[in-house]
């Protein structure tokens, strides 16, 4: 089952439970995703599907840490539970392990030696690592191993 179908189908679930929270947030959840559909003119595919989701999740965490820092634990806890329910749909991100054995063999395959050339490397691992791969922390392990 695609993620979208997945989250409308869980979002009739918790209407018919009453479930008025996770109501809310599936709502939401799937309003962006619409709306990013019709600034693209067609339909997402699942990657997209995800890094619309990883944008939201993103989001929610930095306004979680505004609220903690503002004392408005209340907001907090509300924006965690949001975060919980939409962190179920994508899946897990690689380890760092797992990221480091990509980038060694993005290395051997495209023969680099300096970091002059991470603009070859990147895309190769972005490529193979799809939507499970966080490119910061790939980035980072990369310039460690060509140093």
């Amino acid at each position: 089952m695609k993620i979208l179908e997945k989250i409308k189908s869980d979002m009739r679930g918790a209407l018919k439970k009453r479930k008025n929270d996770e109501l809310i947030v599936l709502r939401s959840l799937i309003a962006k995703l619409k709306n990013n559909e019709i600034s693209k003119g067609r339909e997402l595919n699942e990657n997209e599907v995800i890094k619309v989701i990883r944008t939201s999740i993103k989001q929610i965490k930095e306004s979680i840490n505004i609220y903690k820092e503002a004392k408005r634990l209340e907001l907090a806890e509300k924006e965690e539970l949001e975060l919980m329910i939409i962190e179920s749909y994508v899946p897990k991100m690689l380890s760092d392990e797992q990221i480091q054995d990509l980038v060694e063999k993005a290395i051997i395959k495209v023969k680099a030696e300096s970091l002059s050339d991470i603009g070859k490397v990147m895309p190769i691992i972005m490529k193979e690592g799809g939507s499970l791969i966080d490119g910061n922390k790939a980035r980072e392990i990369l310039k460690q191993l060509l140093e």
